[in-house]
């Protein structure tokens, strides 16, 4: 059985983008091949309706740049932390993904829901 880091190299190093906010929140939205303005909105786009979920903001929250490689979504922080995805996996400190945990929340949600609304009948 290949491990993580083997399935890795014959591949590009990828760069990890993460949100941040001031509770030490910190989410892995994706490891892109670049580190720049392009990348870090692209990852932004393809991970915005989970970004939301998170982070509880609306869809008129303010994004602004604060650098090429980072930006403010509200209260949070959007930012390449200068590691690989290689660097984590040999750290063994891999973020939680931030797919998996808004994706945790919206069935909770609705396991929630579902007990409610059965309680109700």
């Amino acid at each position: 059985m290949a491990t993580k880091v083997s399935r890795l190299v014959n591949y590009a190093t990828k760069y990890e983008l993460i949100l941040t906010d001031d509770q030490d929140s910190t989410f892995l939205i994706a490891y892109t091949l670049r580190k720049g303005k392009t990348d870090l909105i692209k990852a932004i786009r393809n991970r915005g309706i989970d970004i939301l979920e998170v982070t509880q903001l609306g869809e008129d929250a303010q994004f602004t740049f604060t650098s090429p490689q980072s930006a403010t979504l509200g209260s949070w922080v959007v930012k390449f932390t200068g590691r690989t995805q290689k660097d984590a996996i040999c750290t063994h400190s891999e973020r939680p993904y931030i797919g998996t945990i808004a994706e945790n929340r919206r069935t909770l949600t609705r396991l929630a829901d579902a007990a409610v609304a059965s309680y109700r009948a």
